[in-house]
């Protein structure tokens, strides 16, 4: 069996075992592989050009599916999504805005991301995106989802990915209620709320705006806990 690793490079390479007329086997017949009695393999010595054949496999079979994600993990704290495939991909491909995040293995509540196309600039099998602050927020605002493992899954379209074999090499589809992926890993968000910006008092409708740098639960708002000052600093004050 190839190590996976092994496997990765082969396919990220254009020359090497693209098809069976650029693939050769070449050992070390001292220390390949002995028989059952311990005896080294005999040291392999091509007479004719016909004798290269036996170098080369006789039957080739190249890379038939594309890259699957087999691993995924959420921070909401740091925003990021962590995705895991089981081969590299190639330069450019990953397009987040193609994964939706699901509450189930099959449901309907979910948010799919607007996380726009990342620029590869080398070859690897996994991979870290920070997601747009509108999927942060949509993510942590939104009741019963990707609050836990329990609660966190991922689908995607065969458009997230592209590997390195020949095209279209797409990623392999995950789908709501077939194949839908997981979460193994999810952290939730621990940094207190910042107020960013007091966008309006309404002295006529008694209404106030506060702007906040992430979303916040309404439900949870005390008025005696909110005052106005005529001053920065304090001074004259009602609440």
């Amino acid at each position: 069996q190839i190590p996976s690793a092994t496997i990765n490079l082969i396919k990220d390479s254009n020359t090497l075992c693209s098809s069976s007329f650029n693939c050769f086997i070449h050992f070390d017949h001292n220390d390949f592989i002995t028989d059952i009695a311990g005896n080294s393999i005999q040291e392999f010595i091509a007479f004719f050009l016909t004798d290269l054949e036996k170098l080369r496999p006789l039957i080739f079979i190249s890379d038939l599916y594309g890259p699957n994600i087999t691993r995924f993990d959420l921070d909401l704290e740091n925003g990021t999504l962590f995705l895991k495939f089981d081969e590299v991909l190639a330069f450019g491909s990953l397009d987040p805005s193609q994964i939706t995040i699901q509450s189930a293995f099959n449901s309907s509540l979910n948010y799919t991301l607007t996380t726009p196309s990342l620029p590869l600039v080398d070859i690897f099998d996994s991979f870290s995106v920070q997601l747009l602050n509108i999927d942060i927020n949509q993510l942590k605002s939104t009741p019963g989802l990707a609050k836990n493992e329990l609660n966190t899954f991922l689908t995607h379209t065969s458009l997230l990915a592209r590997g390195t074999g020949p095209s279209p090499d797409t990623a392999v589809p995950r789908v709501n209620g077939f194949n839908s992926l997981q979460a193994s890993f999810v952290r939730q968000d621990n940094v207190d709320p910042v107020l960013t910006s007091f966008n309006l008092l309404d002295l006529d409708s008694g209404s106030i705006i506060l702007g906040f740098s992430e979303p916040v639960d309404p439900t949870t708002y005390i008025s005696t806990h909110l005052s106005l000052h005529n001053t920065s600093t304090g001074g004259g004050t009602y609440s």
